[in-house]
């Protein structure tokens, strides 16, 4: 399952971290790979930004990974709005690779999934 998520920057981050780890759960006890991709909105190069540790937290709790670790946003001031999230046990993104493509105010992310060997 691959899930698109957008959170707009003026929506409410508690609202939101409430909604996502509803969301979280309930796609834990589907059957299936699960990958989550977007834009969260959340400051997550900032260890200091209290939400983005809510997020963090959550993540780590529910043995979620988020994969992108560098600035994605070109827009002043430039932070980690993106994601690509796993659960690391059933499947990685490897290759991660972000630059900019001039296509909107954030850089284009992209990574590889290890396909299955038989």
């Amino acid at each position: 399952r691959i899930c698109t998520i957008y959170r707009p920057s003026k929506s409410s981050q508690k609202t939101f971290l409430v909604n996502f780890e509803d969301f979280l759960q309930k796609q834990q006890k589907l059957e299936g790979k699960l990958i989550i991709v977007g834009d969260l909105n959340f400051h997550l190069d900032d260890w200091n930004n209290a939400n983005a540790n809510k997020l963090r937290n959550l993540l780590y709790r529910l043995d979620f990974e988020q994969y992108v670790d560098v600035v994605t946003s070109i827009a002043p001031p430039e932070r980690t709005l993106d994601v690509v999230i796993t659960k690391p046990g059933e499947c990685r993104a490897d290759n991660l690779q972000v630059w900019n493509a001039n296509l909107s105010n954030h850089r284009a992310v992209a990574f590889t999934i290890p396909s299955p060997t038989t």
